[in-house]
């Protein structure tokens, strides 16, 4: 059996569809936990939520196994459908804890519902270009928009953030 670990997300589609599971499996391991981590900071912090829109995303990736296009890189398909299902439904709002304003549990808390403040499309871009380090043109055809304009929704997010938590708290860093 080949190493799939070291194969283009191109060769791993193209095995996966053939019906290769160590190849899926190798799909799932090398995006698994971005998208996870994608899907917790567009739910606010709530890691349930979070696990069952995960759970839902590969199913229906593996619904659309046979079919999927081996063309545009995965990761832009899998977050694509990742949007979607994340935008389907609001972020829970949840309560800052009381603890310490500069503690690693407060700032990781305010930004989670800072993001969760943001209108979901802002909030979408800025988790994409932030956060997964997607370049404007990929965000852009998650979002169905141009790369300026997925830019322009980045830093109109980053603003509304900068304006809510301070930009003290983002000149350390999100």
């Amino acid at each position: 059996m080949p190493d799939y670990d070291f194969f283009s997300d191109e060769q791993l589609v193209k095995a996966a569809r053939d019906g290769e599971d160590a190849a899926w499996e190798a799909l799932l391991r090398r995006h698994g936990q971005r998208l996870l981590a994608f899907f917790t900071r567009m739910n606010g912090g709530d890691l349930g939520s979070a696990q069952a829109q995960w759970l839902n995303l590969w199913s229906e990736l593996a619904r659309q196994r046979p079919s999927l296009a081996s063309g545009p890189r995965f990761s832009t398909t899998a977050f694509g459908q990742a949007v979607k299902i994340s935008l389907a439904e609001a972020p829970v709002k949840r309560r800052l804890p009381n603890a310490e304003p500069s503690s690693l549990e407060m700032r990781s808390a305010s930004l989670s519902a800072g993001l969760a403040d943001l209108p979901p499309v802002e909030r979408a871009a800025l988790c994409l270009g932030y956060f997964d380090n997607l370049p404007f043109d990929e965000i852009g055809r998650i979002l169905g928009c141009r790369s300026d304009e997925a830019k322009s929704l980045c830093a109109t997010g980053y603003g509304h953030l900068d304006a809510v938590l301070g930009s003290d708290f983002l000149s350390v860093g999100l």
